[in-house]
Order: C-alpha cells, then structure tokens, then sequence
C-alpha cells in the first residue's frame, strides 16, 4: 500500500520513519496541490491536513486513491461528491482538540 503524509511536521516524521520499515509511506512537508500531485500520482491513502485543498482536479489525477485520512476535524478541503463518485472513502479527526478548546474558553472567562 502506498501511503502519503502530506504537511507533515517533525514529530509526525518520525512516526512516519517507523512506519516505513513496514510500509511504503511518504512523509512531506508539502501540501497536495495542482503542482505537487504529480509527483504522487500512485498513492492508495494520503493524508492531508487543512493547507491541501482536494477538490476535483486533484481527485482525478489520483487513480490509485482509496482513502483520505485528513488529520483536522474539518473536511471541507475535502470535495466528498468527487471522493462518493470514485469511491474514494474518507476519515477525519472528530474530537480533535475538544477539551483544549473548552479550557481556553474558561480561561478567557
């Protein structure tokens, strides 16, 4: 399986590093874009994070693509018809940073 960390900071390198000994992982710094996907057009998962913006043109040059893990709760960087269309699932965070959230609020209070 060919998988793809996008906008990947240090400590998710290194996590990515221990994948790869099992897997066939990318780890890059970059966002998904017109310009970089190219480059990556044999990925079965990738996982963006806000700065990629999936929308059709990206979607179509992905072929392989099977599921898109983003790691933010949001997905609208994310076209869900195109991703229904191709059958392309999808996985967000739902809970990320709830709590943080909630004591930032009280502290303000």
């Amino acid at each position: 399986m060919r998988v793809v960390l996008f906008e990947a900071e240090d400590w998710e390198k290194k996590a990515c590093a221990r994948l790869m000994r099992q897997h066939d992982v990318r780890c890059t710094t970059v966002p998904l874009n017109i310009t970089t996907v190219g480059e990556f057009k044999d990925a079965e998962v990738i996982s963006p994070f806000v700065a990629s913006r999936l929308d059709a043109g990206i979607i179509h040059r992905l072929p392989e693509l099977r599921l898109i893990a983003t790691r933010s709760a949001g997905y609208d960087h994310i076209d869900l018809a195109v991703c229904r269309e191709h059958g392309v699932a999808i996985a967000n965070v739902p809970d990320y940073g709830d709590a943080t959230v909630a004591e930032h609020a009280f502290a303000l209070l």
